[in-house]
């Protein structure tokens, strides 16, 4: 059944963000999505063409739509309106039409943003918090409201702040079961000391957390959360307030979410579609709450879908804790550690992409019955390494070669690992003949005649995850690995079909 989506395109910078957005969607519709969209303006657009916000067409499309993709609203052009005509009453309309009383702000940890941070990162590393904000009451509709002039002749602005029962039971039922889902904990915020619609809040909070025995909940006021939100954001897990606190604590917690980004950043070692790989001896060090909340963000970068819990991260975290194992977890997305590093993968990840590392002195199998293996040969007292290396390339085609150890980053005496995967754009080598002349890698598989089905699936050997290229299985060996007179320890690597 066609999913039907209202786009309002909203002012400012709105129809700017939403045409992107709409293009992306258009990609998606043209790829078996099954969607359609109708456009119908809201705030300052809608002012202009309808003389209202938040005119009738758009009230019906909206309530008839599956989804609504809003834009910003507000432009100071439309700041003289009567108030009740601004382009911001339209956006309170449609929360209040549509009944969209819980806002979910999400402030997690991604790496694009790594760049953002001007506080200290051991403060904002890893930080995953949820503002559950109730956003259809408050001050922001309360009656009545105004501004009215006094006796004496002065103007008075008035606003009424209120809760109702219900509408705070609904909330928290939303929060606790958020955080059910998280680290089962809840900070109720608000300002009971000094606001009875607070302290409802609080009694009602209180009364509705006993019905989540596994969740810990706790209060602040808010001056103090503000605060607490940038000394020391990652005590906090889900925090429940209401609208205008809420308005007020989850941009706060946006621009955090922007400064939490530098420690995964600086943990990712290799990053490509459904695939993360992350520094496991860093993570390890870390601290407990802050590893949990780095290993979450790391999950939903490679699968967004995934539904985890609290029992997953750990699982994830003993892995890391015990420096090797694996485990599939929700969503198809499996978590392997070994040598160092956590490799997280998707089941959008490419499986024919090889991206495992290679034992020296050991095998690895690459798929398809192929394997890999790789020994230590000690070149002979009188031996000539370099005739060694000709003649067995001779003798096997390319399908084994001898390198020197040492160029290859191998320890003749404790071995070490290379790392193996497949063509990445902008890879280069030096082929062995070209006299330390460069040649893109694409360039050397084209030269190869190696079918294009085939070459994404060609092993490449590294010295490590980022490093230079030393062989291209079966292919070309990289001239920077070759043998040379002083060579004195052999790297035998072999392509072998089973």
């Amino acid at each position: 059944m066609t999913k039907h989506i209202a786009i309002l395109r909203g002012d400012g910078i709105g129809p700017e963000i939403v045409a992107e957005t709409v293009r992306v969607l258009d990609k998606l519709i043209a790829q078996g999505l099954d969607a359609s969209y109708e456009y119908a303006p809201l705030g300052g657009e809608a002012y202009d063409e309808y003389g209202h916000p938040y005119p009738e067409f758009t009230q019906n499309l909206c309530r008839k739509a599956d989804a609504v993709l809003l834009g910003a609203v507000g432009s100071p052009q439309y700041d003289n309106l009567d108030r009740p005509l601004r382009p911001e009453r339209g956006l309170l309309a449609i929360r209040k039409d549509l009944n969209l009383f819980a806002n979910l702000r999400p402030a997690i940890l991604y790496p694009e943003l790594a760049n953002a941070s001007t506080l200290k990162p051991e403060i904002v590393a890893g930080l995953d918090i949820l503002i559950v904000r109730e956003l259809t009451g408050d001050i922001y509709f309360g009656e009545p409201r105004g501004i009215r002039v006094l006796e004496n002749g002065e103007r008075e602005g008035y606003n009424t702040m209120k809760y109702s029962e219900s509408e705070i039971r609904r909330i928290a039922h939303v929060a606790f079961q958020s955080a059910q889902k998280r680290s089962k904990k809840v900070c109720s915020v608000g300002k009971a000391n000094v606001l009875e619609t607070t302290e409802l809040w609080r009694e009602i909070f209180e009364e509705i957390g006993k019905q989540y025995p596994d969740v810990e909940l706790s209060h602040m006021y808010v001056d103090n959360a503000a605060m607490q939100l940038v000394r020391a954001p990652k005590q906090f897990d889900v925090i429940a307030t209401g609208n205008i606190f809420g308005d007020i604590l989850s941009d706060e917690d946006a621009y955090l979410s922007a400064l939490a980004s530098r420690l995964l950043h600086d943990l990712t070692r290799k990053q490509e579609r459904g695939l993360l790989v992350l520094d496991a001896t860093r993570l390890a060090a870390s601290e407990v709450a802050l590893a949990r909340r780095v290993v979450r963000s790391a999950l939903l970068w490679v699968e967004a879908e995934a539904r985890l819990e609290a029992r997953h991260i750990n699982r994830v975290l003993e892995l890391v804790s015990a420096r090797a194992g694996s485990v599939t977890l929700p969503m198809g997305v499996d978590v392997r550690v070994e040598h160092g590093l956590v490799f997280l993968r998707a089941r959008i990840a490419d499986s024919s992409r090889i991206a495992a590392w290679l034992r020296v002195p050991g095998t690895l199998d690459i798929g398809s019955g192929g394997t890999l293996s790789a020994r230590l040969v000690e070149v002979e007292h009188g031996a000539d390494p370099v005739l060694l290396a000709r003649s067995h390339a001779l003798e096997w085609e390319e399908r084994s070669v001898l390198l020197d150890a040492e160029a290859c980053g191998i320890d003749a005496t404790s071995g070490g690992c290379l790392w193996v995967d497949t063509p990445h754009p902008g890879d280069i080598i030096c082929p062995l003949g070209m006299h330390g002349q460069s040649k893109k890698l694409a360039d050397l598989l084209n030269e190869a005649q190696r079918p294009v089905a085939e070459r994404a699936r060609t092993p490449i050997v590294r010295t490590d995850l980022r490093g230079q290229v030393v062989w291209v299985a079966g292919i070309r060996v990289d001239g920077r690995a070759k043998c040379t007179p002083h060579t004195r320890h052999l790297l035998e690597l072999s392509l072998l079909s089973v």
